[in-house]
């Protein structure tokens, strides 16, 4: 298909036929008509040869434009292309201007005329041999190209399945690597866990033969006094029935029947001891103690000793008690200070002036909090524990005497806590203890005082207002 002329090859057309009719017109203005006919035609002719030649250049423009996108190889053939292509161009301009001579030349001749028809047509056939031959050399390089973009097509068509292929296989080869990442960590999972079971197992075997080897050995003793194990089973084989003088020989026997080795055993006179003990000779010298201490009912206002006051300087007994937390089990422990005798051979213990001031242990006791209210019922029942072990003992008897619960309030003096807050919350409660004891106290006084007569009359004329008096009074 052929295309379009450019603006200045359409110019360059123009001007050329302009100048051949000029040429005509003054060369051969008297020539007959039908030779200027002629002339003309051919001129046309030779115009039409022009333009068909430009529209060539035009179409070998093109098709080296194209040759040069192929490829390098191709770009070689284009230039050497190009190059020949220049050639006949510049032969074919020669050809013009020869052109040109010959048709101003041919109001001289018209063989002149004839030999430049002949030229052109030679020309002509010279044209379409190179372009013949130049077609059938972009034929040739243009198959060359196909093969060799097919063969490329194929290689890389072949490339493709290839990376597909190996694309499967490493998707294999991952889930292949994931399953075994799983199946190690598992793996050792199991023998992070069997090692974790072997090093409790070693532990727990060390400290079970720590154990084994501290329990096969029980010792009655510890630094020259029984234990407390020593002293409960002590009061265990003889509530079961065994004489206080066997109790050794059936620790032996059971030590032996168990393969567990003795180390010393309680005497007959240890066991009756420890079966005295258990506790009560404690509370009962503590409930004598307080008994003879000669605390005063009301100090001053607050019920209590001032704390600042020397120790020598009180006659009652002080409380005291802290609290503590072991295995989410709270204990409460409880002891007294006041003056007591000495104890000693020689010493006259009716004589107060030999008493000093010691801090007796009194218990110690699980509780269910550290509150004020729960302080104070553990002292309520500590008080009523002192006071029944010293009031149903033999001692008591003895000194013709014996304790009640409201005893221990109305000698306790002063009071010590490890707490401020709730501190102050028992001491309030204990003040309302006390004031009530002093209260019931002075009545019980003036109703002794009084006979059955005039106890009647005051009770009948007794008015709210006189209670309160007395009440405050009292405080």
């Amino acid at each position: 298909m052929l295309k379009k002329r450019t603006a200045a090859q359409s110019a360059h057309v123009a001007r050329m036929t302009a100048a051949r009719l000029a040429t005509a017109a003054t060369t051969a203005p008297n020539l007959p008509k039908t030779r200027r006919q002629g002339l003309l035609e051919a001129m046309q002719q030779i115009d039409d040869q022009d333009a068909i030649i430009c529209d060539l250049n035009s179409q070998l423009r093109a098709a080296h434009i194209a040759f040069d996108e192929l490829s390098s190889r191709l770009s070689a053939e284009t230039d050497r292309f190009q190059h020949k292509l220049d050639q006949v161009t510049s032969r074919l301009l020669e050809r013009d201007l020869s052109v040109s001579r010959a048709t101003s030349a041919l109001s001289v001749s018209q063989e002149e005329l004839e030999k430049s028809r002949k030229r052109i047509r030679r020309v002509t056939r010279e044209k379409m041999e190179i372009r013949k031959v130049e077609r059938e050399k972009f034929q040739a390089v243009t198959k060359e190209h196909q093969t060799t973009v097919n063969a490329f097509a194929s290689t890389v068509s072949a490339s493709e399945r290839k990376i597909a292929s190996l694309e499967i296989l490493v998707g294999q080869s991952k889930h292949d690597l994931e399953s075994e990442k799983l199946t190690s960590a598992t793996l050792r999972k199991k023998v992070h866990s069997l090692d974790m079971q072997q090093h409790r197992a070693k532990r727990a075997l060390l400290s079970n033969r720590k154990h084994l080897s501290r329990i096969h050995t029980w010792k009655a003793t510890t630094r020259g006094t029984y234990t407390m194990e020593a002293r409960q089973l002590s009061r265990a084989l003889l509530r079961a029935g065994c004489a206080g003088d066997r109790v050794g020989d059936a620790i032996y026997a059971c030590a032996k029947a168990f393969k567990v080795c003795v180390k010393g055993v309680p005497s007959r006179r240890t066991v009756f001891r420890a079966r005295d003990e258990g506790g009560h000779f404690g509370l009962m010298q503590l409930g004598r103690e307080i008994t003879q201490s000669k605390g005063r009912r009301v100090a001053h206002k607050s019920l209590y000793w001032s704390p600042l006051t020397h120790l020598k300087h009180f006659l009652g007994f002080g409380e005291s008690s802290d609290g503590t937390t072991d295995r989410k089990v709270t204990y409460e422990c409880h002891h007294v200070t006041m003056p007591v005798p000495s104890y000693l051979p020689g010493v006259d213990d009716s004589d107060e002036t030999t008493w000093t001031p010691k801090t007796r242990f009194v218990t110690v006791e699980p509780a269910l909090d550290h509150t004020a209210k729960t302080q104070f019922e553990g002292t309520k029942s500590m008080a009523t524990a002192i006071a029944s072990a010293y009031s149903n003992s033999p001692l008591a008897a003895r000194d013709g005497t014996t304790m009640e619960r409201d005893d221990y309030i109305r000698k306790n003096e002063f009071q010590n806590m490890d707490h401020a807050s709730d501190g102050k919350k028992k001491l309030s409660l204990c003040k309302e203890w006390k004031q009530e004891v002093v209260l019931q106290d002075s009545g019980r006084e003036i109703f002794n005082s009084l006979e059955s007569g005039d106890f009647q009359t005051s009770l009948s004329t007794l008015s709210e207002e006189d209670i309160a008096s007395a009440r405050q009074q009292a405080t």
